[in-house]
């Protein structure tokens, strides 16, 4: 059992230093990389800066050597610009024209969808009216208006009948109830 935890501190120990070891590799390597980025940093402000020098020396030289060269393809450029910006107000313009034409058909076709649906509401609700009776008609026979009529007068006197003269009379009804129900729902 020692023997297991004096290995088992060993193996804490070594993964401790190897542990120990990585986080400095870690820390080492990122000290290097911030100088480095410093470095490529200065580099490419510097190379920035030349650039524009480069371009600045380029522009300069061909004005100098070709000036009517320069020239020449300044106009050229200007009327090929002019030409293109004449192109795309033509096209502008088709497309503004475009959009108003798309603009009143949607506005008719969303007034003809709305239309046809405010028809058709108004016929469906016609239609509902007219094919639905108004007054609801049962009809009962002369005997279904007696036993109702007697229902009637049973509720009336039962409710002004005493508790226990209502329990005696429910006790003396007993299984009467069923046969009567039974009469109703026959005819």
């Amino acid at each position: 059992m020692e023997d297991d935890l004096k290995d088992a501190v060993r193996k804490f120990d070594r993964n401790t230093t190897i542990f120990q070891n990585k986080i400095d590799e870690t820390i080492q390597l990122k000290k290097e990389l911030e100088a480095l980025k410093t470095s490529l940093q200065d580099e490419i402000s510097e190379l920035n800066g030349c650039r524009k020098t480069i371009e600045d020396t380029i522009r300069e030289t061909t004005k100098a050597s070709h000036p009517e060269l320069v020239g020449l393809m300044t106009t050229s450029l200007s009327k090929q610009f002019s030409k293109l910006s004449e192109t795309l107000d033509d096209l502008i313009q088709e497309l503004k024209s475009s959009h108003q034409k798309q603009k009143r058909k949607m506005k008719k076709a969303s007034l003809y969808i709305c239309l046809a649906f405010c028809l058709g509401s108004l016929l469906n609700g016609l239609g509902i009216w007219h094919f639905f009776p108004q007054q609801t008609n049962y009809s009962l026979s002369q005997r279904h208006f007696e036993y109702l009529r007697e229902g009637i007068m049973f509720r009336h006197a039962f409710t002004k009948l005493s508790p226990q003269e209502q329990k005696k009379l429910k006790k003396q009804m007993g299984s009467s109830w069923k046969g009567y129900y039974e009469e109703i729902m026959q005819s």
